[in-house]
């Protein structure tokens, strides 16, 4: 099979914030970010302008035969994507006012960040930024999957299932060779002129896969199952181009300030906002700036799953499973800030960064690695009914627990970049006690002949 996938999405927001006064310097119209404490924001996100054209190509094909007991399967993937991605983020100006900086200590938390923007007093740290440049790039990724898999009918009450899967995921480029990234012996350097790839080729991802079901007993009412297999996962582009961690680094790999087509990322800590007076000064950007990197050892993230379960058959039409499904996950994707201020050093913020004596010019820099972990484990109940007297039902019942050095690897960035382990917690989307049910009852046929 061959095909093509399509898709284009683009976010806007009109306004004219020079025209109330505030002067940001930007050559994108339209209305900055004002985040104030406690309240929605104002204005369009940090992300806008924003928007992106995907168009993947793929060529599909799986053969299947029997042979004898066995039931074998093969099949492979070839994909090209084309993303022309055009995430402007914080290109407009973002402003930050959290009630720290006035003198209202009389005041609620929620008043006191009103008076702090109404007084113009954005936060002591990265209250005003900004980014300059073109950030627009046009990226490809080139991939390719095969599989093979077999179910065995051992005997009668046995079956066993298992294969295995490789996954190659080409690394991300961009066609024109226009980016560059950060390494922390050499600084900014040139893809495709400095150095030949934005990180390494990760060609060892081989996922086996194996499970069983195993009828006890001679009736066959109960039946146990159980699995384990490895799934390697692709990292979104957004990790690479949109990734804002809440700082003042370069929102992703587009942004540096370096290479053919430099974007700054500029910031200012405790600024006061004048009416019409330029914000972020003078047309030349002044360090230092924020900077995005991609860690030249990211591998491919890849999830271990695993169960075991046992079905009973209760009556004719009820069935009981009660189980246990768990997973690990590797090489999970993580952005971490590797020049924040050390903590417990005193002096100057920017004096206190590990790359300040080298690279004084270089603020924030968001690292890009696969360095984070999961663990996810659970018992699973299920109830299912089948039409008894005109009832079918089912009932599901979860207790689980989701733990992770961290759940999203962008917008979030660790309390402490430099002891990732001490991020090991609840996940964010992690749930403990889930029900569900649901039922239906067929209506019996002798309502069909009343009037």
């Amino acid at each position: 099979m061959i095909g093509v996938n399509y898709f284009k999405q683009a976010f806007d927001i009109s306004g004219n914030p020079v025209a109330l006064g505030l002067n940001t310097g930007s050559g994108v119209s339209g209305a900055p970010t004002i985040n104030v404490s406690t309240f929605s924001l104002i204005g369009g996100t940090g992300m806008l302008p924003a928007g992106r054209i995907d168009t993947t190509w793929h060529i599909t094909d799986t053969v299947s035969w029997e042979l004898g007991n066995h039931q074998l399967k093969l099949g492979g993937e070839i994909r090209s994507a084309y993303l022309d991605i055009f995430y402007e983020s914080r290109k407009r100006g973002v402003f930050n006012f959290d009630g720290t900086r006035g003198p209202w200590s009389n005041l609620t938390t929620a008043e006191r960040a009103v008076a702090d923007f109404l007084a113009g007093y954005t936060t002591p740290a990265n209250g005003a930024q900004i980014v300059r440049g073109l950030p627009q790039h046009t990226y490809r990724q080139n991939s390719f999957d095969w599989f093979a898999h077999d179910v065995w009918k051992v005997t009668p009450a046995l079956t066993f299932n298992y294969g295995v899967r490789y996954t190659n995921n080409g690394v991300l480029h961009d066609e024109e060779e226009a980016l560059a990234n950060f390494l922390p012996d050499r600084g900014l350097v040139e893809v495709g002129n400095g150095i030949p790839r934005l990180y390494k080729r990760d060609p060892n991802n081989f996922a086996p896969r194996l499970g069983f079901a195993y009828a006890l007993g001679k009736e066959g009412k109960t039946v146990s199952r159980g699995g384990y297999g490895i799934f390697y996962d692709i990292m979104a582009v957004s990790f690479f181009v949109s990734n804002g961690g809440g700082n003042s680094a370069a929102s992703g790999i587009g942004n540096n300030p370096g290479g053919p087509l430099p974007v700054y990322s500029l910031s200012l800590g405790g600024y006061n906002l004048t009416k019409d007076t330029p914000v972020f000064g003078s047309a030349n950007p002044i360090p230092p700036f924020g900077v995005f990197a991609v860690d030249q050892n990211l591998r491919t993230p890849y999830v271990q799953n695993f169960n075991l379960n046992v079905q009973r058959q209760l009556a004719r039409s009820t069935v009981l499973q009660v189980g246990y499904v768990g997973s690990v996950g590797t090489k999970l994707a993580l952005t971490r800030n590797i020049n924040a201020p050390l903590p417990g050093t005193t002096g100057s913020a920017q004096s206190r960064r590990p790359f300040n004596a080298r690279y004084p010019n270089f603020g924030s820099i968001s690292l890009l690695e696969s360095s984070a972990t999961s663990n996810y484990n659970s018992l699973q109940i299920s109830l299912n009914q089948n039409n008894w007297r005109g009832f079918s039902g089912s009932f599901a019942y979860t207790f689980g627990h989701a733990i992770d050095t961290s759940s999203e690897a962008r917008s979030t960035l660790p309390a402490n970049s430099y002891d990732i382990r001490n991020e090991r917690g609840n996940s964010a989307f992690d749930v403990r006690h889930t029900f569900r049910g649901s039922f239906t009852y067929d209506i019996p046929v002798f309502f069909d002949s009343l009037p």
